[in-house]
């Protein structure tokens, strides 16, 4: 019990730990928080178009569920700080019961559990803000895999179709983890090829749930865009790979960064890979190696093959150690200190991060969003996270980012032209800035710029014909073209 015990408090730390310092979400998700807010606005009627005319086809099934905690009077600052990360905790748990499966030991799948609540690309990607549709896909994907892992000991045909529901219930949350999902359960199903009828049911099943927003998003749009979406994150590398097998190892290297960011973490998981080869277990090592093929969305699933594997091999050894007393002592005592390494160096990564959403970018946002016709576009020089926020909370369009461009097919153009924008600021450059604008064929009517990283462009814009400051906090001032 006090084992169990020191499990939860271990798991719960990194998963609320920022929601507790700061009274703002961390991470960014003003994407996210956009359609939600529309769909709760919209009384949960799927919209046509999002903010500056976005396409709205993501997968809406966090975007439904945002909406009623919204109707309920829950801030979105509150849902993406408190209620988000519960979806991990309940992941977790299931993820433990994964391993279990696996691996046939609960204690070893409690620690495994303990690992992962604290691995920060995971505490990124699904208790941060934009867990409002990561954090469930990562909980759906992890229903939906523990009960695939089930069919293998019942002949029950419901089991079969709650797989392929929870399967949907991924797809309608995020299609990075619903391809990953289907990876993982297609792995599965070839070594177990005698499951092949349930996993038609699977199919089947996933295909009727997701058929209602499929026909809707089909009948607006071409097929095409939900190909832009998987270019954009990398999901489709693989195939250049093929084309010129030269760039495989970068692909295993990038597979590869996260989990080897965490010490000890990467070369103990390969070693865990070499022992399940050896003892002839080879879904786990096969499904990290396919895996590492689809570069960047590939990171967040490494990481938790990653970690079973680490915690399979202290498993293994300890078991081989089990017959001497003294050494079982030894390979326990040396395998516990091993993980609570680990897992100090990954809170310790949790503790660094902070809120790019503070209170004078949201106080930015409102005085473009109070002070500009609706139509007013706007070119933002700052971090990601900020200039991510900031179309959510100004309700203005930005004349380049990233904002939603994987959906309409030219997120690389629209992130160098963010990106050379930003390389102007940092050299205090405004004939620079203004060719990338050029550029861009916009005319923004509003400069915004994060005072704190580009002082020095802040002063040369101070006495340029062209701008002129109508807004100004601590962190952030708004120019006005004077064209206008």
């Amino acid at each position: 019990m006090l084992f169990l015990a020191g499990c939860v408090v271990f798991g719960l730390l990194p998963l609320f730990l920022n929601a507790y310092r700061y009274d703002l979400p961390v991470g960014y998700a003003g994407m996210f928080a956009s359609f939600g807010e529309q769909l709760a606005a919209e009384n949960f009627r799927l919209p046509l178009e999002a903010l500056g005319g976005v396409p709205y086809v993501y997968p809406p099934l966090g975007f439904y569920l945002h909406a009623a905690f919204f109707k309920l009077g829950i801030s979105t600052w509150f849902y993406m700080r408190w209620v988000v990360p519960f979806f991990s905790v309940a992941a977790l748990v299931v993820f433990a019961l994964v391993y279990e499966r696996l691996f046939q030991s609960k204690v070893w799948a409690a620690l495994a559990a303990v690992l992962l609540a604290a691995a920060p690309y995971l505490v990124e990607s699904n208790a941060w803000a934009a867990g409002t549709v990561r954090g469930l896909a990562f909980l759906t994907f992890s229903l939906a895999f523990f009960i695939v892992l089930k069919l293998e000991t019942t002949s029950n045909w419901m089991w079969a179709a709650l797989a392929g529901f929870l399967s949907g219930l991924t797809i309608l949350s995020h299609l990075g983890y619903a391809f990953f999902l289907s990876l993982w359960m297609g792995i599965w199903f070839l070594f177990h090829l005698k499951l092949w009828k349930q996993a038609l049911v699977v199919g089947l099943v996933a295909l009727a749930t997701v058929a209602p927003w499929l026909g809707v998003v089909l009948a607006r749009y071409p097929a095409s865009i939900f190909l832009n979406a998987m270019q954009a994150h990398g999901t489709t590398s693989i195939v250049t790979a093929v084309q010129d097998p030269s760039q495989f190892a970068g692909l295993v290297f990038l597979g590869l960064s996260k989990l080897f960011e965490i010490p000890l973490l990467g070369w103990l998981s390969l070693f865990g890979a070499g022992v399940q080869l050896a003892r002839r277990r080879y879904e786990v090592p096969v499904m990290l190696a396919i895996t590492l093929l689809f570069s960047l969305e590939s990171r967040r699933f490494v990481i938790v093959l990653g970690i079973f594997l680490t915690i399979g091999l202290f498993q293994a050894v300890t078991a081989a150690l089990a017959q001497k007393k003294i050494l079982f002592a030894v390979g326990i005592t040396l395998s516990i200190l091993i993980i609570l390494v680990i897992y100090v160096a990954e809170l310790e990564r949790v503790v660094m991060m902070k809120p790019s959403l503070t209170r004078n970018l949201i106080a930015a946002g409102e005085f473009l969003r109070d002070n500009s016709d609706p139509s007013a576009e706007y070119v933002m020089v700052a971090d990601y996270g900020e200039t991510e926020w900031f179309p959510f909370l100004s309700q203005r369009v930005p004349a380049f980012a990233h904002w939603a461009r994987e959906w309409q097919g030219d997120l690389e153009g629209q992130g160098m032209l963010s990106w050379d924008a930003n390389v102007c600021a940092a050299l205090a450059d405004l004939d620079c800035l203004d060719q990338v604008i050029l550029r861009s064929k916009t005319d923004p009517d509003y400069l915004v710029v994060m005072k704190t990283e580009y002082r020095e462009l802040v002063e040369v814009i101070s006495v340029s014909p062209e701008w002129r400051r109508v807004y100004n906090n601590p962190e952030f001032q708004v120019y006005k073209s004077r064209k206008r």
